[in-house]
């Protein structure tokens, strides 16, 4: 038996469901220093990002959009695992997640947190592009390139 919760896909997919139906950090961020925008034009899902980065911190990070189940879980569980996160680790996070995404094998899947439940669809290239909306929404908002 594995100690990976995430090797299970019936769990994956529990998780996935759980964030889409009950979204963490979503909303409108108060205050925020940094937002990005990203969309697929495939389907259309689309996802806004909006963060609070002081000190080096990012002390609040808020979701929003419309799609597909895996887009907006996804930017609930990114939004959850980067509040809080100092910017060098959320870099890191998001290099691992577009690693994960792309097929390659994680370096620190722990880093990733509960988003390594979008392991699921990396076989599916369509689910992969409306999950890394968040991603590209991030990206837009210049988290990995904040300075503090």
């Amino acid at each position: 038996m594995s100690d990976d919760p995430f090797a299970d896909p019936e769990i994956c997919q529990a998780v996935l469901m759980d964030y889409h139906r009950h979204p963490r950090c979503a909303g409108v961020c108060e205050s925020p220093t940094h937002g990005g925008e990203a969309c697929n034009p495939a389907c259309g899902d689309i996802v806004k990002l909006g963060f609070q980065v002081a000190d080096g911190v990012i002390r609040q990070a808020r979701a929003a959009g419309a799609g597909c189940a895996v887009s907006q879980a996804a930017a609930s569980l990114l939004a959850e695992r980067l509040e809080g996160a100092p910017l060098a680790e959320a870099a890191a996070v998001l290099a691992e997640l577009e690693k994960m995404l792309s097929g390659q094998p994680a370096l620190d899947a722990a880093l990733l947190g509960n988003l390594a439940a979008l392991r699921l669809i990396t076989g599916n290239p369509g689910r992969v592009r409306c999950a890394f909306t968040a991603g590209q929404a991030a990206d837009s908002a210049g988290i990995r390139t904040v300075d503090g």
